[in-house]
């Protein structure tokens, strides 16, 4: 005889010993706490920033990212988000593109740098991150992942304004260095070297 009791009452008291009773509930559970997992880092990724205009936008983020990587992205999408909301200096860096600077944030794709030509890119300029003039794909590279969380954010606004139209040196002769960008967007935005 069955007794219905508990959570398992469902099973019986004798079916728990079954492998596929077991595996039922394993996955059962395991599909709980993934669902829920996500639930709450959809909640969290949403609050981390104080302003509300900021939380509106959120990262176009490839699903190839770990979920590490979309944690510091986001993070960094909200808070160069605020930045360039609050300092006018920053917001004036794609002004003169002739881009709203927010815009130009939301409409950048974030990718894992997977391709081999894009790895190459990555090694051969030690770069953070490569995207191309006027294109909305950023191709993150490893060492973005090593990179300070405000390190992450200069990376961001530096690679939103190539997508704005910034052109970067060697590619352009008369452009600014990667260096000289990442120096302009660090002063201009009021990020420090924490």
């Amino acid at each position: 005889m069955t007794t219905r009791h508990g959570w398992l009452g469902w099973f019986g008291r004798d079916s728990w010993t079954r492998p596929r009773a077991r595996r039922y509930v394993i996955v059962a559970v395991g599909l709980f706490l993934v669902q829920w997992g996500l639930v709450t880092r959809a909640v969290v990724a949403g609050t981390t920033s104080g302003d509300r205009e900021s939380q509106s936008l959120v990262p176009l983020l490839s699903p190839n990212l770990s979920l590490v990587e979309q944690d510091a992205v986001t993070a960094a999408f909200h808070d160069a988000v605020r930045r360039i909301d609050e300092y006018s200096s920053c917001r004036a860096l794609f002004d003169d593109l002739v881009v709203d600077g927010r815009r130009a944030l939301a409409k950048s794709f974030y990718e894992p740098a997977a391709e081999p030509r894009v790895k190459l890119l990555c090694n051969r300029y030690r770069a953070a991150a490569i995207s191309v003039v006027n294109g909305d794909r950023v191709f993150l590279c490893r060492r973005f992942n090593r990179l300070t969380p405000t390190g992450k954010v200069a990376v961001l606004i530096h690679e939103a304004l190539h997508g704005a139209g910034l052109s970067e040196a060697p590619l352009d002769p008369e452009a600014q260095t990667a260096a000289e960008i990442t120096s302009m967007v660090k002063l201009a935005c009021s990020i420090s070297r924490r």
